[in-house]
């Protein structure tokens, strides 16, 4: 991988990180100032969306080219880093807020509601709202099981190239092809034709990758790396140094479709929250979704310098609010 490629990399990242910040700005702008004008809330609802599938669309376009980058990114803290999930935050995050804003603000404005004062805001969501955000939220945990578990055996069921992940191993004067992935069964391949199984979440709500399924979670490595590892006189040999790249690119392609699978499934999860919500309470949790990552983000940078991380890396960790932080005198 070229370090222009790298470069590129980062600053898609960077990019996304300015315009989390416009975009929060905007929000909050919209929430203070017009929070009664549902018009003006929902469009701004709809850029901060159409932001976040140029960012994914700009993502997919980079990660083809080097998919594990996008999963362990050079370019973020060691915080960030550590609660990443498959190239970004879990998608059950987005519930957790609406949980915590509306006990937070229900909490803080508790005397009001006692005398009848409605604000409209996430401390205010309905019974029939909440029946459908537990419902979500049941589906979400059960799809990003599923990814996660795809992602530990580094399998992905692609129904329409049966040979997927096969490579060449040279068995002495013979090649042998064979696959990096176990094999596995679709649920859609053990059903009758005739029969169909829906899946509801809310009403007019499909949520996950339909072609993923759980695979073995305590799979460790595939045969061809094991055995081309094993087989090596010195740690690290590149006699068969063009199979070695073709199974690693093989699970590069692999991961690469994980992570376009769960961009999707924070999108689609974001959406149908969204469509849960009124306008008002949809720009509060947008400005929440932004905030967070952005001050995370200030946070372990500043931590990573009082730790002496940064130095040690060798790396220069971007500022996306002002200039970066001066470093601690010995």
């Amino acid at each position: 991988m070229c370090m222009a490629n790298h470069q590129q990399f980062q600053a898609c990242y960077q990019n996304w990180m300015t315009q989390q910040k416009l975009d929060h700005d905007e929000l909050l702008q919209g929430l203070t100032n017009f929070p009664t004008d549902l018009d003006y809330l929902k469009l701004i609802t709809r850029n901060a969306i159409n932001h976040i599938e140029n960012h994914h669309t700009a993502r997919a376009q980079l990660a083809k080219h080097d998919g594990p980058s996008f999963l362990a990114p050079t370019w973020g803290t060691t915080f960030e880093n550590s609660s990443l999930w498959i190239g970004g935050s879990r998608p059950s995050l987005i519930i957790r807020l609406v949980y915590v804003l509306c006990g937070s603000q229900l909490k803080a404005h508790l005397a009001e509601f006692l005398e009848g004062v409605r604000r409209g805001n996430l401390g205010e969501i309905s019974s029939s709202q909440l029946k459908n955000i537990d419902s979500l939220h049941g589906r979400t945990i059960k799809e990003e099981d599923k990814l996660t578990s795809v992602l530990a055996s580094s399998a992905v069921a692609d129904l329409e190239n049966p040979h997927r992940g096969n490579v060449s191993i040279k068995r002495g004067n013979e090649i042998e092809k064979t696959s990096i992935f176990p094999k596995f069964t679709l649920p859609s391949e053990r059903r009758s034709p005739e029969r169909k199984v829906a899946t509801e979440v809310t009403p007019s709500i499909t949520l996950g990758p339909p072609l993923l399924e759980r695979t073995y979670m305590e799979k460790v490595a595939d045969e061809p790396l094991v055995l081309l590892a094993y087989n090596c006189k010195i740690v690290g040999e590149s006699s068969q140094g063009e199979t070695v790249d073709e199974a690693m690119d093989s699970h590069a392609l692999e991961m690469y479709k994980i992570l376009m699978e769960a961009d999707k499934l924070r999108l689609d999860i974001l959406k149908h929250m969204i469509d849960i919500l009124t306008p008002l309470q949809a720009v509060e949790l947008l400005v929440a979704l932004k905030k967070l990552p952005l001050c995370l983000h200030e946070w372990s940078k500043r931590r990573d310098i009082q730790m002496g991380i940064t130095q040690l890396l060798n790396t220069q960790i971007s500022s996306t609010s002002g200039p970066p932080e001066p470093e601690p005198e010995p």
